[in-house]
């Protein structure tokens, strides 16, 4: 691993085997860690930061591991790389025949025998895909990457296994992203309903600002079950966010996007007049969504889609201080919304991406600016 710490990775791709070592080479000449790393350029700052090196990643979601610890520092740099701070789900099943039955095929698994009693740190991860197992690691391995303290069960639901969450950096193969030239440019008919319900929506009283109420933001978004999904009187949420969001936006690291209704709508829904809205955080030239959140009620979903447009509105067309529109090229032109993939391929023409083309834009992004915080209204946008 200390070798490992200086190399420089100049590839996409740089696998590493403990099983190609032969005997007559000297074993400090050689790099003697399974390893698969998905990463361009100079690799020496995620290892300064914390990030372990090399990465590996497990499962679907490219968990690769609960440390290093969320700040600025180590933001900044996960940017680079599109690793995002995210969860990862862990299913407990009794053996394969139990994930052929009732489980994903593809997965990171604890196999437990429920007659056995012994603690969860007594097991270790295995790696499924097409229903298959394709990797086992050593309860040393195991809790390298995780963190006993940030696992959290939950009980099966209606025909499926139990299963244990956690929060962790991930890089999974499969990204979402909403881009101005695509994404906006060729779903006109898309934005301009939003644009139009965001109009109507505001000359009828409702508001939306900037990091007016964060902690109340965040706890609107909070997921009290394991479902993706969590409803109640208050609201529907989808996503996770980053834990410690409300210091990271003191550090101009994160945003929240807040919609307020009418003394009528907030009386029902929400709190303290908040009821629907968007939480995410930025990573260097990055900004990912977390999460949205909005009303249940028909159409509750809109509510949620303005705040998204109004984030758009300040990214992808900054205005000077004197109100002036900025050059395009000037401006972030993409946001990650892996984290709310299916309503953002649902509602907002989000675009299907692999991580390494994910990289490549990130690397082609000018430098991040943190949105002007005032409250959003209509301009000639909303037209």
């Amino acid at each position: 691993m200390k070798l490992c710490k200086y190399l420089t990775f100049l590839t996409f791709f740089v696998f590493c085997y403990s099983h190609a070592v032969e005997e007559h080479i000297d074993s400090s000449d050689v790099v003697n860690l399974e390893c698969s790393i998905a990463i361009s350029g100079d690799s020496q700052d995620l290892l300064d930061a914390g990030f372990a090196g090399p990465l590996e990643k497990y499962g679907k979601r490219g968990l690769l591991g609960f440390q290093p610890e969320v700040n600025s520092d180590t933001l900044d740099v996960a940017g680079k790389y599109a690793i995002i701070r995210g969860e990862a789900t862990i299913i407990e099943a009794k053996d394969l025949n139990q994930v052929n039955e009732k489980g994903p095929a593809n997965g990171l698994y604890f196999f437990k025998n429920q007659e056995e009693e012994k603690s969860l740190q007594d097991y270790s991860l295995t790696i499924v895909k097409d229903g298959k197992i394709v990797k086992e690691l050593s309860r040393e391995q195991t809790w390298r990457i995780l963190d006993i303290t940030q696992v959290t069960f939950h009980e099966a639901e209606k025909n499926a296994l139990p299963y244990y969450s956690t929060e962790g950096w991930i890089q999974p193969e499969e990204r979402t992203i909403i881009n101005r030239e695509i994404s906006i440019s060729q779903g006109g008919s898309t934005y301009g309903d939003i644009r139009k319900f965001t109009k109507t929506a505001l000359n009828s009283g409702y508001k939306i600002v900037f990091n007016q109420q964060p902690k109340v933001a965040v706890s609107l978004s909070r997921k009290h079950t394991g479902a993706l999904i969590q409803e109640s009187n208050k609201s529907i949420a989808i996503g996770t966010y980053v834990k410690g969001l409300v210091g990271l936006i003191n550090q101009n690291h994160a945003f929240t996007i807040e919609v307020y209704g009418p003394h009528s709508e907030a009386s029902s829904h929400g709190e303290g007049g908040l009821i629907a809205g968007v939480i995410g955080h930025i990573q260097g030239k990055l900004y990912v969504i977390d999460t949205v959140f909005y009303p249940p009620v028909d159409g509750g979903e809109k509510y949620a889609k303005s705040a998204i447009f109004a984030l758009l509105d300040r990214l992808f067309y900054p205005k000077s201080d004197k109100g002036e529109q900025l050059p395009l090229e000037e401006a972030i032109d993409f946001v990650d919304t892996t984290k709310i993939s299916g309503f953002a391929k649902k509602h907002l023409r989000a675009l299907t991406i692999t991580s390494e083309t994910e990289i490549d834009l990130i690397s082609n992004l000018p430098d991040a600016y943190f949105i002007d915080l005032k409250p959003f209204s209509c301009s000639n946008k909303c037209d």
